[in-house]
């Protein structure tokens, strides 16, 4: 009789345990969102009208000292934009594409690093 209770036990915990797991299981489903379907060319994609496309800026570049000067344009990690020679009492003038994203450039000649902050489209210094 004993076998025969423990049995019925065994059966009813067997059976609250894989109801709990089905409740379990059929409760946890996610629902699926719908999501807007992936562009597949350009002309499908919502772009606002001020959006700059643009990754690059053109600056006009004016440089002057009064000694002849080798003259590097680079970005802070060392991405040299332009190379050019300043002849004395001239003006070393280029246009130089930066990206967009590059606030501020180094000037460097062989005794000065010049930091140069890009607020316009011109950078403009004179060596002295």
């Amino acid at each position: 009789m004993k076998n025969k209770i423990t049995h019925i036990i065994l059966k009813k915990h067997l059976l609250l345990m894989l109801t709990t797991f089905m409740l379990v299981a059929t409760s946890c489903h996610k629902e699926l969102v719908q999501k807007d379907p992936l562009p597949k060319t350009m002309s499908d994609l919502d772009v606002s009208a001020t959006f700059d496309w643009n990754t690059s800026k053109d600056y006009s570049v004016s440089i002057s000292s009064t000694t002849s000067l080798l003259i590097k344009i680079s970005s802070a990690d060392g991405a040299v934009y332009q190379k050019g020679m300043i002849l004395p009492n001239e003006t070393f003038k280029a246009t130089v594409k930066i990206p967009s994203y590059i606030k501020s450039v180094q000037l460097i000649t062989a005794d000065k690093n010049i930091e140069y902050e890009l607020t316009g489209s011109t950078i403009n210094y004179t060596f002295k």
